[in-house]
């Protein structure tokens, strides 16, 4: 037999035995069984098949308990569609050693309830990554913290996607209080004190950049927020760019619905944003957009949403006279206390917030 004939048939046999090994793979391979035990075990069970294969699946109709949190790291996933997993502290943080989003990079989870069993909840966050890169969150219910924490909260993060997911809060709202369920952050001091504490040479006011919330419910104090460093002066000129919010439901009970601060292009669309703030005030707004420093703005598209606030459906000003190069009103119903108060700028202001400015097609109607 001539000897490429020969090669051929050890090639075959050889992908053929490959194929073989691979349908033999355990079907088991990654599954963490519950234990049943309200201790450490979950923990420690869940942890460790992490960390030996960076795969887990939790099984569908299993109840977890975590004694603390879970350290995730690049390249690993949870699956854990049908499963119940409750924590005493927070769920799921990566232990950062690089900036430049290379902290945590192609991480997803993808289902699971997941729980608290204090009236309460948590006042910290319950899922918290920073310097974050190609983040995938989809399918996941929580209700684990309280209005006063943060159910997600990304800290310098960019490539994140939020989809069909459900957050929403246990206890009672606070007076007047800002924090919100989703945080989007910039890695400084003031809005991550919690990195400034373990990794101060990573808090260098990195911003998030390329997020997509898509078909989630989000609940609290404030829903949604894209936080700027108000007590980091250092870091005023430091902006989120891209963020995409579509096909949700968003809800303030106490401060706004959606809040996007320091953010230079933003889309908001097809969205039921609302706050539920009483007050005729500062905050009773649905929708807020304000800018903080100065830079190089980009677009704003604010379109086919319903925002309802008591003293303003949407409220888009700049602090700096930072300008951006686009922004477009367009099919929206807007809800407030006054009919004609629902969006909070005069004609004669809309160029002192963007150079093009396009309202159109908008129904305005009383919030009751």
């Amino acid at each position: 037999m001539k000897k490429s004939k020969i090669a051929k048939l050890v090639t075959m046999a050889g992908a053929s035995m490959m194929a073989l090994a691979f349908f033999a793979l355990p079907a088991s391979a990654g599954v963490v069984e519950p234990s049943g035990l309200e201790d450490i075990t979950d923990k420690k069970a869940i942890q460790q098949e992490l960390d030996e294969t960076g795969s887990v699946t939790l099984v569908d109709g299993g109840v977890y308990y975590l004694s603390n949190i879970l350290y995730v790291s690049s390249g690993q996933s949870i699956e854990a569609t049908g499963a119940t997993i409750y924590a005493k502290e927070g769920f799921l943080c990566n232990n950062p050693e690089q900036a430049n989003y290379q902290g945590l990079v192609n991480f997803s989870v993808n289902g699971g309830n997941w729980l608290s069993k204090e009236a309460e909840g948590r006042t910290l966050s319950s899922m918290r990554f920073a310097h974050g890169s190609n983040l995938k969150f989809t399918n996941i219910y929580m209700k684990h913290t309280s209005y006063d924490g943060h159910g997600l909260e990304l800290i310098g993060c960019k490539d994140v996607l939020v989809e069909n997911c459900t957050f929403v809060p246990l206890g009672t709202p606070g007076k007047d209080a800002v924090a919100e369920m989703i945080q989007i952050d910039l890695a400084a001091p003031s809005t991550a004190p919690t990195l400034q504490k373990s990794a101060p040479r990573l808090v260098n006011g990195a911003p998030c950049q390329n997020i997509t919330i898509r078909g989630c419910t989000v609940e609290g104090n404030r829903g949604i927020c894209a936080n700027y460093a108000a007590k980091d002066t250092k870091y005023r000129n430091k902006f989120h760019s891209n963020i995409v919010i579509e096909k949700c439901k968003i809800t303030g009970a106490c401060s706004e619905g959606l809040a996007l601060f320091n953010v230079k292009s933003a889309t908001v669309k097809n969205n039921t944003i609302i706050s539920k703030n009483p007050k005729i005030a500062d905050r009773a707004v649905g929708l807020h957009i304000g800018l903080f420093g100065k830079g190089t703005m980009k677009n704003v598209t604010v379109s086919n949403n319903t925002l309802k606030g008591k003293w303003l459906a949407l409220q888009i000003w700049s602090e700096t006279g930072a300008k951006y190069k686009k922004i477009t009103v367009k099919n929206n119903k807007m809800y407030a206390k006054k009919k004609k108060a629902t969006f909070n700028l005069p004609q004669d202001y809309y160029s002192y917030v963007a150079k093009k400015f396009t309202m159109s097609k908008n129904k305005n109607y009383k919030y009751k």
